[in-house]
């Protein structure tokens, strides 16, 4: 038997390149959940779709995160955005952009007003 070429990641594991970390599973060398952390200091952690992200959580250093579903590594569809001040923006996102939905100034969730 010949073997030629690096060994193929599978199952779970922690591979370090410099400064970022990928903690996750692994299936046939492609990153199919867990966790990336960025030399920046931001941090994806989801699930993965042909070395993309797929659906998940990404935290940017000012604190600004993301929730929701990806398509080719670009916010696409219904997500939460919060920036570094707390403005939140939920609804609908296209090839990483807000196209839709609601806008809340410092109070997400709404809170429900007293009678």
């Amino acid at each position: 038997m010949c073997f030629i070429g690096p060994p193929l990641r599978n199952g779970e594991g922690t591979y370090t390149l410099g400064p970022e970390e990928t903690k996750g599973t692994w299936e046939k060398d492609l990153l199919r959940s867990g966790r990336v952390t960025f030399a920046s200091g931001a941090v994806f952690a989801g699930d993965f779709s042909n070395g993309h992200y797929a659906q998940g959580t990404y935290r940017w250093p000012d604190g600004s995160q993301y929730v929701g579903p990806w398509r080719d590594s670009k916010m696409h569809g219904q997500g939460l955005y919060t920036d570094a001040r707390g403005i939140a923006y939920e609804g609908h996102f296209h090839n990483g952009n807000y196209f839709d939905g609601k806008e809340y100034l410092n109070d997400f969730p709404p809170q429900a007003s007293s009678p």
